[in-house]
Order: structure tokens, then C-alpha cells, then sequence
């Protein structure tokens, strides 16, 4: 690989009657992730807006819901830290496809069911493949982005979890509208979910190397993320950990994940109950609780670009900086 590259790779290759570029080739996988990941939360952010609308028909009270979500939760953390290392070791785009299937049949499967234990399972299940989608994704951006454009990158990708939770959340708000019964809200989505799965399938590509192009990676800051491809990589599943695990920046922002975690899964699942119990509608309480995912996107968009633009790419000053604010607020 030419080291001494710090431009975008232009070569080309032929596809049938056709010119791919490495820039089409990003573009598109970008593009597919995007749209893609926003499409988890269809399946993700369902169960909180039907509550409102299911609590009394399946007979579920507040702690009953509070524990089914939280071992959601638990189960989502368990995926995390198993298939992150999975999409190192197979590559980010299989891993994010084993989870947006799981994450269809699994709606589907929620939305016929009944009883709590069966709730909790398939629940539990649920947020399992869910937990897939950001490792794979994650994964695949490191391949296409160097370490001078990731910030901004990874900026932009981010606002797919906040307003696909926007998205999710007045879809969900609609249907019950329109007077869609809360079994909707898990059959619905699923269905859109897989639609955007299959066109993902032809927009992603797991890496350059993957159409004929080279890995690339920035001259004076050093590899980029993912400058050895999955496959490339002689580490075992278990020595990722081991190498990972031994860095303490990581270990801190681990302790700082769990934290903001922690806070934003509670206003996630809890305000639409909120709402409902506030005196608004099924689909009202739905609708107000979007404006929260809706500021996400503004924050994640500043945070990415003023850490690039401003500082040098050092994310740590950004963060201390909007977690001042956070404690005030």
C-alpha cells in the first residue's frame, strides 16, 4: 500500500458496462448505514411508545415494564461487548445484517405473542441482534474513513441513532393515530425494516479491498481506524479483548458510556409513559417524546464537526465540555 497517500483513492474499476469509483463506493456504504442503522430503531423504540396503548390489554404495570426494558438493556450490553469483537473477527457488514434480521423476526414474533415471560424473552432476544448493529457499523466506517475525516463522519453517521429515534417514535405515533392497535407497532416496522435491509444489502460494502481498491490511511496522523481489514488481522476473538481491555482511554470511555447510557435509555423508555400519564393520548405521548431524539441530532452534528474544525480531531475537551453542561441541565 502507497503510505505517502493522504488524498481519497480516485482509481476506478469496472463493473459490467459500468465505472465504480472508491468515492461512489463510500458514498453509497455511507449512505446504506445511514438509512440503515435509523431502520433498527423502528424495532427498537416501538415497545416504549406502545406501552401506553398495550399496559392495560396485556395486563402490564409500570414495574413490569420497567424490568422487561431493563433486561433489554442488559441483554443489548451483553450483544455489544460479544459481537463487537464478532465484527472484527467476520467484518462489519455480516454482522450488521445477523442483526437487522434477527431484529425483523424477532418484532414479528413480539407482536404475535402474549404473557409476560414471553415478553421478557423475546425482548431480551430483541435487543440482543439490535446490539449488532452499531459494532458492524462502526466497523465498516473505520474501513472507509481516515483517521483525519472520522470525527466528521462518524459526526454525521451518528445522528442515525438520534433521529431514527425521531423517526421510529412518530411512526409509531402515527400509526397508533390512525388507529392502529399496538400489535401494529411491532408488525408495521418490522416490515419497513426488512424493505431497508434489502436495499442496504446492495448499497454496503465491508471494505475498499472488498471492490478492488486499497485500504487508505492519512500520512502525518497515522493508520486510520481500520487500516487492517477483519480477515488481515492475525488476532484471535479473545486476544481483541485482551488488547483492548489493556488500554485505560478505553476503559474510561466505557465508565463514560455506561453513565450517559444510563441517563438516555431512561428518558427513552420512560417518556412516553410519562406523557400518557401526563393526561396525553396513546399517539400524543408518542409524538412529544420524538423532541427529545430530535435535539440529539443537533449536538451529535455539533460535536463532530467542532472537534475536527476547532480541535484537531481531540474528541476529550468536546466531551468534558458538553458534560458540564449536561450535569447543569
Amino acid at each position: 500500500m502507497d503510505t505517502h497517500t493522504a488524498r481519497v483513492d480516485t482509481t476506478t474499476i469496472k463493473t459490467g458496462t459500468q465505472t465504480r469509483s472508491f468515492d461512489f463506493h463510500r458514498t453509497t456504504t455511507f449512505v446504506g448505514l445511514l438509512i440503515g442503522y435509523a431502520g433498527y430503531y423502528l424495532c427498537r423504540q416501538n415497545f416504549a411508545a406502545a406501552y401506553p396503548a398495550m399496559k392495560d390489554l396485556v395486563h402490564m404495570d409500570k414495574a413490569t415494564f420497567g424490568q422487561i426494558s431493563s433486561f433489554g438493556t442488559l441483554m443489548y450490553a451483553f450483544g455489544k461487548v460479544t459481537t463487537g469483537a464478532a465484527a472484527d473477527t467476520i467484518g462489519g457488514r455480516i454482522v450488521f445484517f445477523i442483526g437487522l434480521v434477527g431484529s425483523v423476526l424477532l418484532s414479528l414474533l413480539f407482536g404475535m405473542g402474549s404473557g409476560i415471560g414471553f415478553f421478557f424473552v423475546v425482548w431480551g432476544a430483541q435487543r440482543f441482534f439490535q446490539s449488532m448493529g452499531w459494532g458492524g457499523l462502526v466497523n465498516v466506517m473505520s474501513r472507509w474513513f481516515s483517521s483525519r475525516q472520522y470525527g466528521t463522519a462518524m459526526g454525521v453517521m451518528s445522528i442515525n441513532y438520534q433521529f431514527g429515534g425521531v423517526l421510529a417514535t412518530v411512526f409509531a405515533g402515527y400509526l397508533l393515530s390512525l388507529g392502529f392497535g399496538w400489535r401494529a407497532l411491532f408488525f408495521i416496522p418490522a416490515l419497513v425494516l426488512a424493505a431497508i435491509g434489502v436495499v442496504g444489502w446492495f448499497l454496503i460494502k465491508g471494505c475498499p479491498t472488498d471492490v478492488g481498491h486499497e485500504l487508505r490511511h492519512d500520512d502525518a496522523a497515522g493508520p486510520a481506524a481500520g487500516s487492517v481489514h477483519a480477515s488481515d488481522a492475525n488476532l484471535s476473538y479473545l486476544a481483541r479483548f485482551k488488547l483492548v481491555l489493556s488500554d485505560p482511554a478505553f476503559l474510561v470511555m466505557c465508565a463514560l458510556s455506561f453513565i450517559i447510557t444510563l441517563l438516555r435509555e431512561c428518558f427513552n423508555t420512560w417518556m412516553p409513559a410519562y406523557f400518557s400519564d401526563m393526561g396525553a393520548s396513546a399517539s400524543m405521548a408518542a409524538f412529544k417524546s420524538a423532541v427529545f431524539p430530535l435535539m440529539g441530532c443537533v449536538g451529535t452534528l455539533f460535536a463532530g464537526w467542532f472537534s475536527d474544525k476547532y480541535l484537531q480531531g481531540r474528541r476529550g475537551p468536546m466531551m468534558a465540555s458538553l458534560m458540564v453542561v449536561l450535569v447543569a441541565l
